[in-house]
């Protein structure tokens, strides 16, 4: 890999998540790895660190899920992968419906640990990037954590899960540069539909967000979203 990724491992037992962090950084020379010991403290990480790549423990102690904080993991587009040290069909059952890019069960072996990390940075680099000036900074964004681009007078405001950008360019101008397939919903707005969770009145987006739609656009996007 050509530049380091920054791994999250939320593990509550602290030997098994140091065991697996040296693995790691054994295995792999160009990834940074950071652990945590509970979903609050990795919220507060993703805050201000967004990771490429966790592992998560489905157990995190009492009253603590791994399942439920792999939902907002799936919300802000970071891939995951369970660790878990319970394989019965119940826990499976509930893990895969989170849509994680794998299920680890512990003690993970180093051969697991290294296929299943190597398959994902894999996944990861393939992924497109979007490459803007904001301000004085230059900004890597990964296509798929745009939610919707809005006009905002001759420039174009990028939304995303964590924050909004400006760009200093045309809707168009983004839009022909952009990888991923956008849809309009009105003249001066188009959406991504993974984000997309219910469109009558308004379109309704997992973020939270509701957008309001134009009566033009309003056919053509449901026959594309809900049509079977």
């Amino acid at each position: 890999m050509s530049t380091y990724k920054t791994i999250l491992i939320v593990e509550d037992e602290l030997v098994i998540a140091e065991n697996t962090k040296s693995m790691m950084l054994d295995l792999f020379e160009t990834i940074n790895v950071e652990v945590v010991g509970s979903s609050s403290e990795a919220l507060e990480m993703i805050d201000n660190n967004h990771p490429d790549l966790a592992f998560i423990d489905i157990r995190l102690g009492k009253n603590d899920s791994g399942i439920d904080l792999s939902r907002v993991f799936e919300k802000l587009k970071i891939p995951f992968i369970f660790l878990t040290a319970h394989s019965d069909e119940s826990t499976l059952s509930k893990a895969v419906k989170s849509k994680p890019l794998s299920y680890l069960v512990k003690p993970v072996s180093r051969q697991d640990l290294f296929v299943n990390l190597q398959l994902a940075l894999e996944k990861i680099a393939s992924e497109e990037f979007y490459i803007f000036r904001d301000g004085t900074h230059d900004v890597r964004l990964p296509e798929n954590s745009i939610v919707y681009l809005q006009v905002e007078g001759n420039y174009t405001e990028i939304h995303t899960t964590k924050k909004r950008y400006v760009e200093r360019k045309s809707m168009t101008k983004v839009l022909e540069e952009l990888e991923i397939n956008l849809i309009q919903i009105h003249r001066k707005c188009f959406v991504n539909p993974s984000y997309i969770k219910e469109a009558n009145a308004s379109v309704y987006l997992t973020t939270g967000e509701a957008l309001p739609i134009s009566r033009n656009y309003k056919k053509a996007l449901q026959e594309r979203l809900f049509s079977k």
